[in-house]
């Protein structure tokens, strides 16, 4: 399809609200009951692998058709390329062609421009005249995690952890499932593939798992449409300029500007969990409560736990890990710290964040034992503040503007006026009852909440609200970029 039929056609689903996320009223409405209507009727083994596969397909192709064959192609090499580790005298070929392939793809459409913004920037120090235009590219939606999917499956095929997919289809189902293919959690083949041959055996779907699913997408459009949009909506009014930054201002803004980036994600992640079950499927969960950590280890082990734990197995320990002395194991938490951030986006100040939070992580571990005499109290501060002042990075931007940023959160004396402070109450109010909410669980657990009475109502107002603030226009969410 050319570039301008392809436009057309996004434009034509834009109007019709017809979009690939789980935040609007077509997805939910129409798009979701229909594919579940269509799975569910489907009787024959492999009839439900080529309805999940036609459902996810559509998904996809709704943000940009022409992008559905890349993943049809990467998909493929990687499913021959598994095939030949497992039976070949050359399997470390074959694996090498698999990485080699991923990492070009990724590298080509994600850190392209940047790597060519870079090369230009070089050649201008070096006198040499750079070529003229920027280098463009328009990146995949969701490239990032399945990439490194694929890259697992063969990788645990050459380790001998798995064995290769029976058919393309049963391996192809497991790469396109919609529910997590744009922006997670990155689900491992050994994970899926022995629950969609159960499924395919003869599961059936229970009032149990319809109830658990319709909860978590309720949970999550909760945090998406309404905690997160809000926090994006008071963003646009106290985010103004960094040259204007004052010392309230600024830690306003990083307070809410990680709250947001946490329920936003979060609540596509408990979506997609949700929906997953709706069609029979459990998978790993990505957030546990991060800011309730009383340490930075501990709340970078609770952030994004798909990646950091695929980072661990598939960068970190093949490497040397903890078996590594003091030193050479700090670099590696700083290399790979730094890696997480890369992933994130084509930026310096990403790899920055990342290997801010390494420094930290790898501080953490060299002083555990005095960390852990001190009030918990005092640790949760601790821990709060330094990944709050990591912010900075994450916004990006100029470096005169991550600066100006800093400058006011270290400057106490820069506070504008009394009519400042203000400002402050909804994002720490916000963080205190994110941080507090694990506990209150646990306690509702105990007094022994009467489920039957209170879930229906509770789930009922969140459902309530999330439609309310559905009916504004809707808001991408912060990880389709990645």
């Amino acid at each position: 399809m050319s570039g301008i039929a392809a436009g057309e056609f996004r434009g034509l689903l834009d109007g019709l609200g017809v979009y690939p996320s789980f935040n609007n009223y077509f997805f939910l409405l129409l798009f979701l009951p229909v594919a579940l209507a269509c799975y569910w009727q489907t009787k024959s083994v492999s009839g439900k692998k080529v309805v999940l596969t036609i459902v996810s397909m559509l998904f996809y192709a709704m943000w940009d058709i022409r992008f559905a064959g890349l993943l049809v192609l990467s998909s493929a090499i990687d499913y021959i390329a598994a095939s030949n580790i497992y039976r070949s005298r050359y399997r470390l070929s074959f694996l090498m062609v698999s990485i080699l392939t991923n990492l070009t793809l990724l590298g080509f459409f994600k850190y392209g421009p940047w790597l060519a913004e870079n090369a230009y920037g070089l050649l201008g120090l070096l006198g040499v005249p750079a070529p003229r235009g920027a280098f463009t590219v328009v990146l995949p939606l969701g490239i990032s995690f399945y990439t490194f999917q694929t890259m697992s499956y063969t990788i645990d095929v050459y380790r001998r952890r798995s064995a290769p997919a029976p058919d393309w289809l049963h391996y192809f189902t497991y790469v396109s499932f919609f529910p997590q293919l744009v922006s997670g959690p990155i689900v491992r083949f050994t994970e899926f593939s022995p629950q969609l041959s159960a499924l395919l055996a003869g599961r059936r779907f229970t009032d149990r798992r319809l109830s658990a699913g319709l909860t978590l997408i309720v949970i999550g459009l909760f945090k998406k449409a309404v905690v997160a949009d809000s926090l994006g909506a008071y963003l646009t009014r106290i985010d103004t300029y960094p040259y204007l930054y004052e010392f309230v201002t600024a830690w306003s803004v990083a307070i809410a500007t990680a709250l947001r980036v946490y329920f936003d994600f979060a609540g596509y992640t408990d979506i997609a969990l949700g929906v997953a079950l709706l069609f029979g499927f459990v998978l790993p969960r990505n957030f546990y409560f991060p800011f309730s950590s009383a340490s930075p280890t501990e709340l970078w082990r609770r952030w994004h736990i798909t990646l950091g734990r695929y980072i661990r197995d598939y960068v970190y320990i093949p490497v040397g890990g903890n078996r590594l002395a003091n030193s050479r194991r700090l670099l590696l938490v700083l290399f790979t710290a730094a890696l997480f951030g890369l992933w994130h986006g084509a930026a310096w100040s990403y790899v920055a964040w990342g290997a801010y939070i390494g420094v930290g992580v790898g501080v953490f571990q060299l002083t555990r034992q005095r960390w852990q005499r001190m009030p918990i109290g005092f640790q949760w501060v601790c821990t709060q503040t330094w990944f709050l002042f990591s912010v900075p990075l994450w916004k990006g931007g100029r470096v005169e503007d991550v600066a100006l940023m800093y400058r006011a959160m270290l400057n106490p004396s820069s506070v504008g006026s009394a009519g400042d402070w203000p400002t402050l109450i909804l994002p720490i109010g916000v963080l205190l009852a994110t941080a507090i909410s694990p506990i209150a669980l646990r306690y509702v657990r105990q007094i022994g909440f009467p489920v039957r009475i209170e879930r229906p109502i509770v789930v009922g107002a969140l459902l309530a609200l999330s439609l309310l603030a559905l009916s504004r226009p809707a808001k991408t969410f912060i990880y389709y970029q990645f």
